[in-house]
């Protein structure tokens, strides 16, 4: 689940390293609990009472309690991804800490080292949320990739040819976000070939990654599917740490196209979607209502007497007051329902899949959870309310459904403001 708390466990006798570390995971885009300790006793209670909870760990290796790595086989015991923190350099310790799956080791003295280890502990937070199709037409090729993958902490999804892995991608719309697939799943190489075909047509590089795993010794087959629009090409028979890292580091890419995009289309401030975002998205989300003929709803929202809270607190209360609004928006919205800031304290909704009874429910809330809500700050504690103007169902074009929702705003504040109105 996105928004679920995840849990690390830290388990490390150095205060200085912790402090730092404490301070780069807290700086990560999760919402993350830090379960800190710097002894073994401790960090065995903390593993015993979030048992199945504790979604990745850095332990040291070397404890004043438990000094031969103690900590490190019981969270890997309790599969738990690990990262190992030590002081002691040695070639067999690192092999051995990398056959027993560990995430990443890194030494205390090591800047670089440190930064390493968020990076794959961000990693191994974002793979809970990521969703993986494998394709193969072997079953024994299928189980053994799932269990690589979800040692990983990947959500794990298998097709065994086109038809299938086709239905999946329709069905799961936008939740996977990489298939792993076998060059030969079907004797026609034609229709080996269309499934990357296919899946290029519906999604870009940087939308959904394609790795192609093949055991044939044409040389031509890695440079074929890469120009088809593969992103990476594995020949079998592969390895595990192979696998593992082809896998994050395509992720980790197509992490860094998604946040570059989402920069581009939300608003900064707020993390709502802005104008331009909604202008595009919007209106093929509206479309496809349209052609589906479904009713949907356009909600206009926008803070009571916003220039005096400007004019008697200062614009920086304004925008803590606009953050707050899109925190309480966003508390009682579902997360495929489109907020966008068109400007100043104005907002602009998109709702499908939803009838005008719930969605009168839905706003209520939002207006009550406001006119309830207190802001607090070193000097003041400020209240604020909000009007909420909705238009529902279906016209020609998106933006007409925007000027009635508008018009019902405009009914709101002629008429004492702090209310819904249904055009």
């Amino acid at each position: 689940m996105k928004n679920e708390t995840k849990k690390i466990l830290l388990v490390n006798d150095d205060i200085i390293i912790n402090k730092i570390l404490i301070e780069k995971i807290e700086f990560l885009s999760h919402n993350i609990k830090i379960l800190t300790s710097t002894s073994y006793k401790k960090g065995i209670e903390y593993i015993h009472n979030n048992k199945d909870s504790i979604h990745a760990a850095i332990v040291d290796l070397n404890l004043y309690d438990a000094s031969q790595g103690e900590m490190a086989d019981l969270t890997l015991k309790n599969n738990i991804p690990t990262i190992v923190i030590t002081n002691i350099f040695d070639k067999k310790l690192e092999m051995k800490l990398l056959n027993n799956d560990i995430l990443d080791y890194i030494f205390k003295d090591e800047k670089k080292g440190i930064n390493n280890a968020i990076n794959s502990i961000n990693r191994v937070l974002d793979n809970y949320d990521t969703t993986v199709l494998i394709v193969d037409n072997s079953r024994i090729q299928r189980d053994l990739l799932k269990e690589i993958l979800e040692n990983m902490k990947l959500n794990v999804l298998t097709a065994k040819n086109f038809e299938d892995t086709m239905y999946l991608l329709k069905q799961q719309e936008n939740n996977i976000s990489l298939v792993l697939a076998d060059y030969n799943i079907q004797k026609n190489k034609t229709s080996n070939v269309a499934l990357i075909s296919e899946i290029r047509e519906r999604y870009d590089k940087d939308e959904l990654g394609i790795i192609i795993s093949s055991s044939s010794e044409d040389p031509h087959i890695a440079t074929n599917v890469i120009k088809l629009g593969a992103n990476d090409f594995i020949e079998k028979p592969f390895t595990k740490t192979e696998v593992t890292v082809r896998v994050n580091s395509l992720l980790h890419i197509m992490q860094l196209f998604k946040n570059t995009r989402e920069l581009s289309h939300k608003d900064f401030m707020t993390g709502a979607y802005n104008r331009r975002y909604f202008h595009s998205s919007g209106s093929a989300i509206y479309d496809k209502a349209r052609r589906d003929k479904r009713n949907v709803a356009l909600i206009t929202i926008d803070i009571d007497n916003f220039k005096y809270i400007n004019d008697r607190y200062g614009h920086d209360i304004g925008d803590i007051c606009i953050i707050e609004l899109v925190k309480l928006m966003q508390n009682n919205l579902r997360s495929s329902d489109l907020i966008s800031r068109f400007g100043g304290d104005e907002f602009v909704l998109l709702l499908e899949y939803i009838s005008l009874k719930n969605i009168k429910i839905v706003c209520e809330k939002i207006r009550k959870n406001i006119e309830e809500n207190i802001i607090k700050t070193s000097n003041h504690e400020i209240k604020f309310t909000i009007s909420i103007g909705i238009s529902y169902g279906m016209h020609d074009d998106m933006y007409e459904m925007i000027k009635d929702a508008d018009k019902a705003l405009y009914f709101c504040k002629n008429n004492g403001r702090n209310q819904i109105k249904v055009y």
